[in-house]
């Protein structure tokens, strides 16, 4: 028997409203269990032992219901579907870039085409065609977490340790215009230490950054750009000590950031698409801090 509105609505909706009918809800939970499981869709919502329910646990099986007629029909695609099973990102990303690909109207699709690049026999992620036409060898990839984004969390953790030190009440913010280098980075650690001398609001800017001290009461952080700074993706991290007999004391640092690899998976993923023929690069960058911009 399949799934019923009232049973998901009841279940796994709760309040609100998704942008689907409640057929095509129904549709996308049954082939999610025909071809995942039952098990896997009360999986899929498990966290930490708890149960979620509510738009996005519902959505996420939808969604997956929706992709599921993308690849049901290729052959080869036992691969993909263990992925999607156990939420591979690079899985899913390939799955959507198949659904892309081939909704917009009848399209060959082979999965893994053995093709020779240069002297060696690449396997790009698929290849497509509008049914007669020249082949379109695809690879998809999925940048999640860069050394560069990696590297900027560890500035940030080092510049808001000093307000452990600071044994007395107050609210920091650093804007920072650009990643700092090693000696920058102790400079400004400097700086901030010697603000605990430092009363009533001030703002101090030295160029690399600017420091304004007591703009906000302390934990309370209000994010704004100030006029004339330059509008860029940004990392920001804080720290607030206030508890037990602590004085109440916040550091918040904000630095520009974007991930510049788009150059490096060029070259990479290029490689194993075939120059004799037209190749098509796809990134997904859901996890790629200012990745539409970069």
């Amino acid at each position: 028997m399949g799934w019923t509105f009232d049973q998901i609505a009841g279940d796994w909706i709760i309040n609100g409203q998704l942008a689907a009918s409640p057929d095509e809800i129904c549709a996308a939970f049954d082939l999610v269990e025909q071809t995942l499981g039952r098990d896997w869709i009360e999986w899929s919502r498990s966290r930490s032992g708890s149960v979620q329910r509510g738009l996005h646990p519902t959505l996420d099986v939808v969604m997956v219901g929706q992709l599921l007629p993308s690849i049901l029909h290729l052959q080869e695609n036992a691969k993909l579907i263990a992925g999607l099973k156990e939420l591979e990102p690079s899985a899913i990303a390939e799955i959507i870039s198949i659904h892309l690909v081939g909704g917009s109207g009848p399209t060959d699709i082979e999965l893994e085409p053995y093709v020779a690049v240069g002297d060696r026999i690449r396997r790009p992620d698929f290849r497509c065609r509008v049914p007669g036409d020249e082949w379109t060898y695809v690879e998809v990839c999925r940048p999640d977490i860069a050394e560069a984004r990696e590297n900027a969390d560890a500035i940030l953790s080092r510049l808001v340790a000093p307000v452990h030190e600071l044994k007395r009440s107050f609210s920091l913010e650093i804007f920072l215009r650009k990643e700092p280098s090693e000696q920058e980075i102790e400079e400004l650690c400097n700086k901030i230490r010697g603000l605990s001398i430092a009363e009533g609001r001030q703002v101090i800017d030295l160029g690399l950054a600017k420091l304004t001290l007591n703009r906000d009461e302390p934990g309370s952080i209000v994010m704004g750009l100030d006029d004339g700074e330059e509008r860029v993706p940004r990392l920001m991290r804080s720290t607030f000590v206030g508890m037990g007999e602590e004085p109440p004391r916040h550091v918040c640092v904000r630095m520009p950031y974007a991930d510049e690899r788009a150059a490096l998976f060029l070259q990479r993923e290029a490689k194993q698409l075939p120059p004799q023929y037209p190749g098509l690069l796809m990134v997904d960058v859901l996890n790629a801090a200012g990745g539409f911009k970069s």
